[in-house]
């Protein structure tokens, strides 16, 4: 009887214990739970396009809306603030559909947008683009909106005879605009960026363009910082304004432009 009675006992605690694991387990499934709900439950305003937006769009206020969305939520590159929106343009080959949020791969500062079409062209005016590097550049210090002087460096030949060859050097583009300065990735370089200029823009007539064109395809162009006096009085085989433009564009009759090589270029 005695034997019996401790294997009753023994089967009741197992009855106990498995009882209270059951409401233990119950308990935290049911605080999980309710935990799952209320972060579900908590909701945060998020901003997301107030109607569709093609490509180069720019995004006004009237442009952002707000929804809201769980809190859990993990949102990745997107723009939460509409202050980080506004004024910025949609990339080019991009759109925004109505309601979509504002991903950070979808909108852009105008200066980084990569766009011909957003440079600031004035009537007549077209965009050239001149190669630099961090010693032409002046060490960064060319930026949009300065105004600069563009100088030609190429070979001629004197029309007396082919071994009678001069260099020849000077300026053929007075205070030509800046309309963009970029990097070799296409950002746009800043006064206080660490990147190195690669490609300055500026804005030129079509008879400077056309002229500018040339001088690239038969030697070097680079800038000059503008500025009033041009000391020429020292200069070796320097031609006045008119003289080089003349020259370039095969106007001269004492001297012949011949192409120069990348070497003798960069000497």
């Amino acid at each position: 009887m005695k034997f019996k009675s401790n294997k009753n006992t023994l089967y009741k605690h197992k009855t106990t214990i498995t009882l209270l694991l059951t409401i233990v387990v119950g308990v935290l499934c049911m605080a999980s739970y309710q935990s799952a709900i209320n972060e579900i439950s908590d909701l945060v305003l998020v901003p997301v396009a107030a109607k569709s937006m093609g490509s180069r769009t720019i995004v006004m206020e009237e442009d952002i809306k707000y929804i809201e969305v769980p809190k859990c939520i993990t949102l990745e590159n997107v723009s939460l603030d509409k202050e980080d929106i506004i004024g910025k343009y949609v990339k080019p080959y991009q759109s925004i559909a109505q309601n979509s949020l504002f991903y950070h791969d979808l909108i852009a500062d105008k200066e980084n947008m990569n766009d011909a079409n957003l440079f600031f062209l004035q009537e007549g005016e077209v965009a050239i683009s001149i190669d630099v590097d961090m010693k032409t550049s002046y060490a960064n210090s060319i930026l949009v909106g300065h105004l600069i002087d563009l100088y030609f460096l190429g070979k001629v030949n004197m029309n007396q005879g082919a071994a009678n060859q001069a260099i020849v050097h000077g300026e053929i583009v007075k205070n030509a605009r800046v309309i963009a300065v970029k990097d070799k990735e296409g950002n746009s370089i800043e006064s206080d960026t660490e990147l190195e200029s690669n490609v300055l823009v500026v804005a030129l007539s079509k008879e400077d363009a056309h002229l500018v064109g040339v001088a690239k395809a038969m030697g070097s162009v680079t800038p000059v910082i503008s500025y009033d006096n041009i000391s020429q009085s020292e200069a070796t085989d320097y031609y006045d304004y008119y003289k080089i433009r003349n020259i370039i564009l095969g106007n001269s009759l004492d001297v012949t432009l011949i192409s120069m090589n990348e070497e003798e270029q960069n000497e």
